[in-house]
């Protein structure tokens, strides 16, 4: 059970994501744009959210629900976008989105969401690493023993940033149940963003 709402966590060899990663096999595009990093290209100070994989490692919380027995909703506080996951069949993707259109399926323990049908997306990948409609995300979640840790492995595939897929891991941490705040984005609440992920 994924249900609940869950906060990042940097413990561990999980790292803050305040720069680019090293050691990823960057297209000569995707080169570019990390050789000319700056923060001040964030989308998020400037009240523009990504889509995922990065809208999944930023530093607010998130909550998982299942309103019903054929559907995973992922909310992030302050990110009005929802994440909608499909588990049964016989739905339409629809016009592209930041967010693509997912499907999901449960193996044993895990969780496995397949999402295309994105738009291009500044940052979209990752810290100072954008995204094309050619994005293909599949994410693999699974709990710890203890159920206080939900870990995923997340492969990305987009021929315009990157040579080969990339896979990395990301872990959150249990939180109490609450709603999950929502708020108009202001040029002051996006800067919460930098500071929330330095805490």
């Amino acid at each position: 059970d994924f249900t609940g709402l869950w906060r990042r966590s940097d413990v561990g060899g999980f790292n803050p994501h305040y720069t680019p990663p090293e050691g990823w096999p960057l297209s000569t595009t995707g080169q570019e744009m990390v050789d000319n990093f700056d923060e001040d290209q964030n989308p998020m100070v400037t009240c523009g959210n990504p889509g995922p994989p990065k809208s999944m490692i930023v530093p607010y919380p998130v909550s998982f629900t299942r309103p019903d027995e054929n559907t995973v909703v992922m909310e992030r506080e302050l990110m009005q976008d929802k994440r909608i996951v499909y588990l049964d069949a016989g739905h339409e993707p629809g016009a592209p989105t930041r967010m693509g259109y997912s499907v999901g399926r449960f193996e044993d323990d895990e969780l496995i969401v397949e999402t295309s049908n994105f738009i291009a997306d500044q940052w979209g990948t990752h810290t100072g690493i954008n995204s094309s409609e050619q994005k293909n995300l599949v994410e693999r979640f699974s709990l710890s023993d203890d159920g206080l840790f939900l870990m995923v492995q997340i492969t990305v595939t987009d021929p315009v940033y990157f040579t080969e897929p990339v896979v990395f891991n990301h872990r959150w941490r249990k939180l109490a149940d609450r709603e999950v705040i929502q708020a108009p984005c202001t040029m002051e609440s996006a800067l919460l963003y930098l500071k929330g992920g330095r805490k």
